[in-house]
């Protein structure tokens, strides 16, 4: 019985948007990629709301270690694991998943991490060539809209963990 708003872009796909409906979300179209539909997120929660948020949530990366639990469940520990990035939140809590059943003595050793970004939208992978700083993308135009964002908020936490698994991006 909670109500929710989602805020999303005019251009995300229509099939994404059924499953949002299908749920009763109240959804938000907003002018603007990603980072500017999160701003207005951000500015709206403060009026009394709970701000779910990729990235700005500390739960958010504590609820995406599941899909690290799962592919440990269904085929043990990769090589290699090759995650679609955009906040680089998702590949950073598959890795956290893996630390945590290695520090549990589950598993002996954690898979490596590879972001995968499309090229007009890398500002992680493109960090990780560089061994610089990451800049948001300046022309995020890619089909691959799940992961086309300017602004990575779990960048770096995604770059270490490529770092220390040995990963690539």
């Amino acid at each position: 019985n909670l109500s929710s708003r989602i805020f999303i872009p005019k251009d995300v796909p229509e099939e994404k948007i059924l499953q949002m409906m299908a749920y009763g979300a109240d959804l938000i179209r907003s002018e603007g990629n990603f980072s500017d539909v999160v701003g207005r997120s951000i500015e709206e929660s403060k009026k009394e709301a709970y701000l779910a948020s990729t990235g700005l949530n500390p739960y958010f990366i504590e609820g995406l270690k599941t899909t690290g639990f799962e592919i440990f469940e269904q085929v043990g520990v990769p090589d290699w694991i090759v995650v679609p990035t955009g906040t680089g939140g998702h590949l950073t809590a598959i890795h956290k998943a893996f630390l945590e059943l290695k520090v549990l003595s589950v598993v002996d050793r954690v898979p490596r991490m590879v972001a995968v970004q499309a090229k007009t939208c890398s500002p992680i992978v493109e960090a990780w060539a560089s061994g610089g700083e990451i800049v948001p993308a300046e022309n995020p135009d890619t089909i691959a809209s799940a992961i086309s964002v300017k602004v990575p908020f779990n960048g770096y936490t995604a770059i270490e963990a490529m770092r220390s698994s040995e990963g690539m991006g």
